[in-house]
């Protein structure tokens, strides 16, 4: 999709939630058919106990659990079930409207009892004209012994933190609910740094081609392109940091501070995706304008060497224009040797160029 179809697609999103109260429980984004399936995970150092397609209904229940207690929720474009998973831990209005809305900005706002998160989660795909990074919204409500998780869609990103926990790896069935927050962000920034990865890719063969003199032919598109998508991934990557760094100034009953440590370590790994994302913007700048700099010394040379063929042509030229005319009375024109004294001027006249020419070192 081209950046201004999503545009289009974005500013009709926006026009949905025109008009609508404050706090409506309606999805913004594109229509989908696939099932909404909420996910429980409960856990503490000593058990597990994991649950798919639970219904909200049942999560009453553990609202109230000493154990930690995650609900991750694939889907958010049924707003009732949504909404249904959100009472049950007694979640805000305009956090649910949020959660619901695929414009949200990534944020970090800090309720009564529990902290809300709003990121996106970024993937570069293999596109047929350029790469393009997707982008999936993400929400995470921090509650001191429960997390919720709400996916755009079906998304393998929190895999790997969901399989730390049943094989009891690492240290996070031993901690709170803060850290499974802090895992989970940590694995989407991992993804940040694996599509910036890719991007740098994609700059070295830009360069390489560049630097080689066979540069892809769309390769002042492809560059511009590539900036625009870096400056969209910065828009998503830098709020993400804001609300790090809010996490790490103020810790509380939500955030404890054993776990501002990690939480500092996840900071820097967001500052080197900032620090990526400029890097790579700034060589794609550098090779855009050694492709203008190597094109204008090509174009130069070219310049140059018709020059040159213009200029030992032109008194040769001159030379064929007098002998051209059809004058009775010149004398050459009856000579014997009129013609080979002709050819022999045009030849010397060449030869002395030549010689002036590599004397000033122009050829």
């Amino acid at each position: 999709m081209s950046r201004r179809s999503r545009r289009k697609v974005q500013s009709g999103r926006v026009a949905l939630r025109a008009g609508l109260p404050p706090a409506a429980d309606v999805f913004v984004g594109p229509d989908r058919d696939d099932p909404v399936d909420v996910h429980l995970l409960e856990y503490d150092a000593e058990s597990l106990f994991e649950q798919k397609s639970v219904r909200p209904a049942e999560l009453r229940a553990f609202a109230d659990d000493p154990r930690i207690t995650w609900i991750d929720v694939d889907g958010v474009h049924d707003p009732e079930r949504v909404k249904e998973v959100c009472n049950a831990f007694k979640v805000h209005p305009l956090v649910v409207e949020d959660i619901l809305s695929l414009t949200t900005r990534p944020k970090s706002e800090e309720y009564d009892g529990y902290l809300f998160l709003s990121l996106k989660i970024v993937t570069l795909e293999e596109a047929i004209d350029f790469p393009i990074f997707k982008t999936e919204q993400a929400s995470i409500v921090l509650a001191p012994k429960a997390v919720l998780t709400f996916l755009e869609g079906s998304n393998a990103v929190f895999d790997v933190v969901r399989e730390r926990l049943r094989t009891n790896k690492g240290r996070g069935r031993r901690l709170e609910a803060d850290y499974l927050v802090y895992a989970l962000l940590d694995a989407v920034v991992d993804g940040y740094l694996v599509a910036l990865d890719q991007v740098a890719d994609h700059v070295d063969q830009i360069e390489d081609g560049v630097v080689g003199g066979s540069p892809d032919p769309d390769v002042v598109l492809l560059v511009h392109h590539l900036r625009q998508e870096l400056l969209a991934f910065r828009k998503n990557v830098v709020p993400v940091r804001d609300g790090v760094s809010a996490m790490n100034r103020a810790p509380s009953a939500i955030v404890r501070k054993q776990t501002l440590l990690y939480l500092r370590d996840l900071h820097d790994h967001i500052l080197l995706a900032v620090d990526t994302i400029d890097g790579l913007r700034d060589r794609l700048s550098g090779a855009l304008d050694l492709h203008v700099a190597l094109n204008n010394n090509r174009l130069a040379d070219v310049s140059r060497v018709l020059t040159l063929v213009a200029t030992i042509f032109l008194p040769l030229t001159f030379i064929a224009g007098v002998y051209g005319m059809n004058f009775d009375y010149m004398p050459e024109i009856h000579w014997e040797y009129g013609y080979h004294f002709s050819l022999a001027l045009m030849t010397g006249t060449v030869v002395s160029l030549l010689y002036c020419f590599r004397r000033k070192g122009w050829v």
